[in-house]
């Protein structure tokens, strides 16, 4: 009997786990979880960018266009350097 007690304890522990977990999902995924994810800016779904973000995203595209070019520009250069005919060594 002295070994049961525990046995059950820790079944208890588990099954309790279980539906906590489960509560927490469920409220979560429901309306509650969604009130929480857009009150911290997660839930934006359908809703218009603020001016300051649309002035992020296109700063965001510039700079995208620009690496793109650099990095065509450095490929260029690195074929360059390692071609020594158009180096002009001539070997």
């Amino acid at each position: 009997m002295g070994e049961l007690v525990p046995i059950f304890g820790m079944m208890t522990g588990i099954v309790m786990m279980t539906v906590l977990g489960i509560t927490i999902v469920k409220v979560l995924n429901g309306p509650v979880g969604k009130a929480l994810a857009k009150r911290m800016g997660y839930g934006g779904e359908g809703e218009e960018p603020s001016p300051e973000t649309e002035a992020l995203l296109e700063r965001l595209e510039s700079v995208e266009h620009r690496l793109v070019e650099t990095e065509e520009r450095l490929e260029f250069t690195e074929r360059l350097l390692s071609d020594p005919a158009r180096r002009g060594d001539g070997t």
